[in-house]
């Protein structure tokens, strides 16, 4: 499971929405495993595409085929400044990021 918290300093307290703390066990769950996939974590950034939107990269273990990790990619949204992703689960099909195509200049 991933899960989130917030603090007022990068060192701490962390609290969940209701201000309890991460310490005892409070917390905002982002993503939780379903019946495909388990171990939802590891989650490696947050990247923004060029519409603005943001996506969660992470790790997951395919219930299918467990040997190993797969690399999740999932939308994010924001409610009241807290990240959210549909279901707090991972998305078997889903939209892709707006990138443009970009070309690397060549030296």
């Amino acid at each position: 499971t991933t899960v989130v918290g917030r603090s007022k300093y990068l060192m701490g307290p962390y609290t969940d929405r209701a201000g309890r703390p991460m310490a005892d066990n409070h917390h905002e769950v982002v993503i939780h495993g379903n019946h495909d996939f388990a171990g939802t974590g590891h989650n490696a950034e947050l990247v923004t595409d060029d519409k603005g939107q943001t996506w969660i990269l992470y790790h997951a273990v395919s219930r299918a085929n467990p040997d190993g990790r797969v690399l999740m990619l999932d939308r994010v949204t924001w409610r009241k400044g807290w990240p959210e992703v549909r279901g707090a689960e991972p998305s078997r099909l889903a939209e892709r990021p707006a990138w443009k195509h970009r070309t690397r200049k060549q030296d």
